[in-house]
C-alpha cells in the first residue's frame, strides 16, 4: 500500500497530525495514547493504488490529507466511481475488509497526493470492540457512504443518460 513510510516524525509533529483525525477528539485518553503509539504516517502519490480488488487489509487508514477515488472495474474495462475519500476520513472498504476478514471487492486509487495514518488491523479490531467513539466514527462513515452509493444507484438506474449528462454539465 504505502509508497513511502515516514516513521521518523518528532513527537510534536505526530501530535499535530493526529489532531487532524476527527474521532480522536472524542476518544478516551487510552485510545488516543494507543493510537499514537501504533500509528505510522504513510504517503501515496497520485495514481498509486491504496487498495486493489482482491487485496486483504493489514492496516486501518485515516487520510490526513489528499483524496482517493473508490471505484468498481467491470469485466468490460469500464469503471464506475462509488465514492471519494478525503482528509479526516477512512475508506469503508478498508474498514469492511478488516472487520469481515474478507478481500476488497473494488479499487481505491489516489487522485491527490495522500498522507495517511495507518495502524495494524488487529489493533483496530480490538479498539472498535472497546471504544464507542471509534464505533460511532465507523458507523457514521458507513451511513454516509451507503447514502452516497444509494444516490448513485438511483441516478444510474432511474435517470436517463441525457438527463445525467445535462445535470453534470450544469454542475461544472
Amino acid at each position: 500500500m504505502p509508497s513511502t513510510v515516514a516513521s521518523s516524525r518528532s513527537a510534536g509533529s505526530k501530535r499535530e497530525i493526529l489532531a487532524k483525525i476527527p474521532f480522536l477528539a472524542e476518544a478516551s485518553s487510552d485510545l488516543r495514547k494507543a493510537f499514537a503509539e501504533a500509528a505510522t504516517l504513510v504517503h501515496l502519490e497520485a495514481g498509486e493504488y491504496f487498495l486493489r480488488e482482491g487485496d486483504t487489509c493489514a492496516h486501518f487508514a485515516v487520510l490526513v490529507s489528499g483524496r482517493m477515488r473508490v471505484f468498481k472495474l467491470g469485466e468490460s474495462g469500464h469503471e464506475i466511481t462509488l465514492y471519494h475519500v478525503g482528509a479526516g476520513e477512512a475508506c469503508p472498504l478498508n474498514v469492511s475488509c478488516i472487520l469481515s476478514d474478507r478481500t476488497v471487492p473494488a479499487m481505491a486509487r489516489v487522485e491527490e497526493r495522500v498522507e495517511a495514518i495507518i495502524v495494524p488491523a488487529p489493533a483496530f479490531r480490538a479498539w472498535i470492540a472497546e471504544h464507542e467513539s471509534l464505533r460511532k466514527f465507523v458507523f457514521l462513515m458507513f451511513s454516509n457512504r451507503l447514502t452516497e452509493v444509494m444516490s448513485l444507484v438511483e441516478e444510474v438506474a432511474f435517470r436517463r443518460m441525457d438527463q445525467r449528462l445535462a445535470r453534470r454539465l450544469l454542475d461544472l
